[in-house]
């Protein structure tokens, strides 16, 4: 675990590392949590040093300026998150967390609803207000000759003491208009996606922000949990009872307890990816020229990740993930699949309706797969492209593979994986090629062009499909751990949506999953020590270059629309209270 202090530039504060691959200068994508303190706070204020030493992940707590500080003003802590998550992203960490305590909290989730929902997947907001604008002036403006100061002059003085000392801030026109804008922003936060969770602590003591602004948060944001802490006060201060635990101790393993059920339970992850059903950003298809097709495909798309094609199992969309640099997995464009060779007259028509252009099957000629076209499959192109040739099935060879499945370890399946990654890169290569569409007269096309929907299949869709499905998230900056649930789905899936008809209970979910969470998150580590990552594979093995890569990237990924900010101006807001 390292320490570093910044104490100059835009984002001052305490670094804390505890990846032994990162540093400061290179966070080689590692996850931090970013943790923001409040009025008149600092980084080591309250539970905040103790919550980033307790946290698995690295951490980063901030120090707002002091020029902020007296504002009182959500927009100035927004402008110092965002100068330090732009400085992180530089940097190549991952921002994976943001904490937030008092208005810390309640400019977190402001950043996230203005800048960018997607930046990171999990917010904590501690005491957080949400009717800034109601709640601050009935507080701070109780003496009408102070009422009068700000109408007349502009600005009003007020005193604040905090550990016996006094403080002395003035409140001008421009910040009370800034409360009542923080207010409209907040009042959009039910557009927040769901792919965002958010956990909200509040105490049932609190002084300073009643537990109605806690109610508020839990009722408008779409993934949210809240948790009320008994007898806590807005700082969470230790109470004196040695009987019972610290409000700061409840507090902190409330988020690390939260945090350890959302990075590895299955029932959170179905909820928040199981489908795409998002009211902050419309998903479109990029649409080619001479393809009509795709202008009803737009409306065609199901919302559900997994989907039910009559004689073929494990039928899914691999998009909508998140990634690490705040865009979204194209959805409509990646499928994967156990074998099609079964599939109904009605199986073929759902996938030729899904616009699928191109099924690439990976399995061997003596498992069947095959490159020519059968005359069902008039609809979409089949390209046979195996991972493993003739020459890799003897006995010996089969049973030194077989025999890392029998093991029934992660370390066997991983093992498994990392032979399937050596056998395919001939394969490999023609995947990557076409899902980078560039040849020779486009490298100079700023705007690549847009890509067919394409299905990758081998026999039970889950191994050899499932790597390369892997690497193709990793590339794109899909975090690990959804990478490693993402494959955990079991085959069995298509049988209980056939029987449910797509209503499924988490009960039905669960029953559905494996051990292979554990062994594909092994595999990825394997694949990182050895290869460093997936671009540097590709660039190294595969002979892709950078500009195959990034148009690669274009393609399979999007920037969502964000909510527009909207400007007040002081007259405006005013004439809503005086």
């Amino acid at each position: 675990m390292q320490e570093v202090i910044l104490a100059t530039g835009n984002c001052q504060g305490t670094l804390l590392i505890k990846n032994n691959d990162a540093s400061l200068e290179k966070g080689n994508f590692s996850k931090l949590v970013i943790i923001v303190h409040g009025y008149l706070g600092h980084k080591d204020y309250l539970f905040q040093k103790s919550l980033a030493e307790e946290m698995s992940h690295s951490s980063f707590r901030l120090s707002v300026q002091e020029s902020s500080v007296n504002t009182i003003s959500p927009e100035t802590w927004v402008d110092s998150i965002d100068n330090c998550v732009k400085f992180f992203l530089e940097k190549n960490w991952r921002i994976y967390c943001l904490v937030g305590h008092s208005i810390g909290g309640s400019s977190v989730l402001s950043y996230l609803i203005t800048k960018n929902p997607f930046i990171c997947r999990f917010a904590i907001n501690i005491s957080g207000r949400h009717n800034i604008y109601d709640g601050l002036y009935k507080k701070l403006f109780v003496d009408p000759e102070q009422i009068n100061d700000l109408m007349v002059k502009g600005t009003s003085s007020h005193n604040i003491k905090v550990k016996e000392q006094e403080f002395k801030y003035s409140i001008t026109k421009e910040t009370v208009s800034s409360w009542k804008k923080a207010d409209v922003i907040f009042s959009r936060s039910h557009l927040l996606p769901k792919t965002l969770a958010v956990l909200t602590c509040h105490g049932t003591m609190d002084e300073i922000v009643p537990m109605q602004d806690a109610a508020e948060w839990a009722n408008k944001i779409p993934n949210h949990q809240l948790a009320l802490i008994n007898n806590a006060c807005h700082n969470f201060l230790n109470r004196k009872n040695l009987y019972h635990p610290s409000p700061t101790s409840v507090l902190i393993s409330t988020c690390l307890a939260w945090f350890h059920k959302i990075e590895n339970d299955f029932d959170f992850f179905w909820l928040t990816y199981g489908n795409f059903s998002t009211t902050f950003d419309q998903i479109k298809i990029e649409k080619s020229e001479d393809d009509s097709l795709m202008d009803e495909i737009n409306y065609l798309l199901p919302n559900c990740r997994v989907l039910t094609i009559p004689g073929v199992k494990n039928f899914r969309d691999v998009g909508g993930f998140p990634t690490v640099d705040g865009k979204i997995v194209k959805r409509g464009v990646l499928y994967r699949s156990a074998k099609i060779d079964d599939a109904s007259a009605m199986g073929l028509t759902k996938i030729n309706n899904l616009g699928i252009r191109y099924v690439i099957d990976l399995r061997s000629n003596l498992e069947g797969g095959t490159s020519e076209s059968d005359e069902e499959f008039s609809n979409f192109s089949k390209i046979h492209l195996p991972i493993f040739n003739d020459d890799e099935f003897t006995p010996e060879v089969l049973k030194h593979r077989w025999g890392l499945y029998a093991t029934g370890t992660p370390e066997g399946f991983s093992e498994a994986y990392m032979l399937i990654v050596k056998s395919g890169i001939k394969s490999f290569i023609e995947v990557f090629k076409y899902l980078a569409g560039v040849d020779e007269s486009q490298t100079k096309q700023d705007i690549p062009n847009p890509l067919d929907p394409v299905l990758f299949h081998c026999t039970s869709g889950k191994d050899r499909t499932g790597v390369l499905v892997a690497l193709i998230l990793s590339l794109l900056g899909v975090d690990d751990d959804l990478i490693a649930m993402e494959y955990n789905t079991d085959e069995e899936l298509n049988k209980i949506l056939l029987q449910t008809k797509n209503v499924l209970t988490l009960k039905e979910i669960k029953s559905m999953m494996t051990s292979n969470k554990s062994a594909m998150s092994l595999f990825l580590k394997k694949f990182k020590l050895k290869y460093y990552s997936v671009e540097k594979f590709l660039l190294d093995f595969l002979n892709l270059s950078q500009v195959e890569i990034n148009n690669l990237k274009d393609r399979l990924t999007y920037k969502p629309n964000l909510i527009e900010n909207q400007t007040f101006t002081a007259q405006d807001t005013l004439s809503c209270r005086l």
